[in-house]
């Protein structure tokens, strides 16, 4: 559940020590522009869309469930060999959360009180994959593949609704509702702040990808794939994504 996470520190830009995500970045944007300056055959390019079901843990935070999103980007599959490639991609990814709270409670003295909150959230991610692939078959093809992923958070929103339902002993009743939607902003919370925006502490994410795939007839590939949060979205506490996804694509030869 992202509403209501407080930022304390940015832990972007202002750094002192080692740093894992600076380093993954610059590692991971060397890799692109060397893969790129190859000049290998049996290369081609991948635009690709589908779609992603992503769950957010929280610490200490029950009640949540996954939500799906949209997937859609392009990847340039370089073979080393005859069964093994290495891909890097630039995807668009949709994550996100659902969570729910019901709550009854009847006090002493007689009547009712009915709580209800639902809260639903989504943020976009501009991802940047490196996959090294091993693929086995002829006509039809399948291949297994893992790599390492950073994710430059761009921008979310979400929902929050609330109503509690109350009747006295005398049969009055009392109803209230709340409906609101808020922004997802990647950035410091201001000192003070009273709003209902969300601000995540951490724009940069870091992620393992595993999974695999099949190429039917070298026309089309259909990939899925498990990707694991290695850091949390916020400072104070356990807060990772975990993102299942399936998509459709469309080798370009080169």
């Amino acid at each position: 559940m992202l509403v209501g996470a407080e930022s304390n520190i940015s832990l972007i830009f202002k750094r002192k020590t080692f740093d894992p995500k600076t380093s993954a970045m610059k590692f991971l944007i060397t890799l692109f522009i060397a893969l790129s300056s190859l000049a290998l055959n049996a290369q081609f390019l991948l635009p690709k869309a589908g779609l992603t079901l992503s769950t957010f843990e929280v610490e200490n935070t029950s009640g949540m469930t996954s939500r799906m999103g949209l997937i859609a980007g392009v990847g340039y599959n370089i073979n080393i060999g005859d069964k093994f490639s290495i891909q890097p991609e630039l995807n668009f990814v949709q994550k996100g959360s659902k969570s729910k709270s019901n709550f009854d409670e009847f006090p002493y003295g007689g009547g009712y009180i009915e709580y209800r909150s639902s809260d639903e959230a989504r943020l976009n991610y501009l991802q940047m994959p490196v996959m090294f692939k091993l693929t086995f078959g002829d006509a039809t093809k399948v291949y297994i593949n893992a790599g390492p992923s950073i994710g430059f958070g761009l921008n979310g929103k979400g929902n929050f609704k609330t109503s509690v339902y109350e009747e006295d002993p005398f049969g009055y009743i009392f109803e209230y509702t709340d409906d609101r939607d808020y922004k997802i902003l990647f950035k410091k919370e201001p000192d003070g702040y009273e709003g209902v925006d969300n601000y995540v502490d951490n724009r940069i994410n870091l992620s393992l990808q595993v999974g695999g795939g099949v190429i039917l007839m070298e026309k089309i590939i259909i990939d899925l794939r498990y990707g694991i949060g290695l850091t949390d979205l916020y400072d104070d506490g356990k807060s990772k994504f975990r993102v299942l996804q399936v998509t459709l694509g469309v080798p370009i030869r080169l």
